[in-house]
């Protein structure tokens, strides 16, 4: 059963939020991004959006978890820079966040 606070909005939220983190990620010449540091700014940003707690923890671990088991770090450092200006690598990154927000809505 879906848990009343959340939502499409929720949803259509967490995938905005998960793409503004995305550009808000400093460019090479600034320095490399690294999971955790990534997983710190999800966390920043999910929990401006209101989800706190637990579930903020459980659902960037699932989307850095998820990174990490499609993607060296070099290699995930490229695609966040391509996902700057590719609308449709921006949204691959953001369906990974979106799928982790569905699988602990779900739960």
């Amino acid at each position: 059963m879906v848990k009343p606070y959340f939502g499409r909005v929720a949803l259509l939220w967490f995938a905005v939020v998960v793409q503004v983190v995305v550009a808000r990620i400093p460019t090479p010449a600034q320095t490399k991004i690294t999971f955790e540091a990534y997983k710190q700014q999800c966390l920043v940003k999910i929990q401006s959006a209101g989800i706190q707690g637990k579930l903020a923890q459980d659902i960037c671990n699932c989307t850095i978890a998820t990174f990490k088991q499609q993607y060296s770090l070099e290699k995930f450092n490229q695609v966040v820079q391509k996902s700057k200006t590719d609308k449709a690598i921006a949204k691959q990154l953001a369906d990974v966040g979106e799928a982790c927000f569905e699988k602990y809505l779900y739960e």
